[in-house]
């Protein structure tokens, strides 16, 4: 008889491309996703006898940075994966082009994945959803006995998912929502944002920002006077946030889980 042996699979390296923010004002939470990234690589460096490779590139914590660096990660450096990034704007970018060339991407930001007009999407966020996010910290006020909640947050991708997460948990019986109030990444001041949260006179606070811009709020809000209650999703919480912040957000509550 004849005996026909199997040919060895040959290794070959995997190429993974990680975004993330070295730089600008979602760095502090960049930063730390770098150190953690780090961490996975040294811990296991290959897969199935595959080498791992990471070509690592600064989105500077901009939404079209984080665009074009998922485009050259594909289209120049060939990379079989993509994983990113730092916020939930840049991350959504990524999941664009991720659907447009049909490279998979590992999103570390809470996004939502849309449904291409043909397929699939071509990638997975790691964290919940933040409707879910959301839906736990309203419930939480409801416990609380809080019937009226103000909103403040950013005004990108990340500021809108948290506000419709607070309406439907409104319409879900949640609390009433009394206001919506935004600001940017990059501002000093939200006075008068702040000003306008309390003129609606709310008994809690939605907190839709992240990180060390997501305390400006709290502490416009405590230095005016505010009394009530500080509620936020996961993505507040960093040192940054607790060193800028200080007293001003001592005993904010925020669902649990990654983002």
């Amino acid at each position: 008889g004849v005996s026909i042996a199997a040919a060895p699979v040959q290794a070959q390296e995997i190429t993974v491309g990680f975004v993330t923010s070295l730089s600008g004002k979602a760095s502090s939470i960049g930063l730390n996703y770098e150190k953690g990234f780090n961490a996975a690589v040294a811990y296991k460096s290959e897969v199935d006898g595959h080498k791992i490779k990471v070509i690592r590139l600064d989105d500077v914590s901009d939404p079209s940075a984080a665009t074009q660096a998922a485009r050259k990660l594909v289209e120049q450096e060939k990379v079989d994966i993509m994983v990113g990034t730092s916020s939930a704007p840049g991350a959504t970018a990524m999941m664009g082009i991720a659907n447009e060339l049909k490279v998979p991407l590992i999103a570390i930001s809470p996004v939502l994945l849309k449904v291409p007009e043909q397929g699939h999407p071509w990638g997975v966020a790691i964290p919940q959803t933040p409707s879910l996010m959301v839906k736990v910290i309203a419930d939480r006020m409801k416990r609380d006995g809080i019937k009226t909640a103000g909103f403040i947050g950013f005004n990108d991708s990340w500021g809108d998912l948290v506000y419709n997460g607070a309406k439907a948990a409104e319409a879900a019986g949640g609390p009433k929502v009394t206001s919506n109030e935004r600001y940017s990444r990059t501002d000093t001041t939200v006075t008068a944002q702040a000003l306008k949260v309390l003129a609606t006179k709310p008994d809690g606070l939605y907190d839709g920002g992240s990180a060390t811009q997501g305390a400006l709020p709290l502490l416009e809000l405590r230095k005016l006077g505010y009394k009530g209650g500080f509620f936020g999703t996961p993505s507040l919480l960093n040192r940054d946030f607790v060193r800028v912040g200080g007293k001003a957000v001592e005993g904010v509550q925020v669902s649990a889980g990654p983002v």
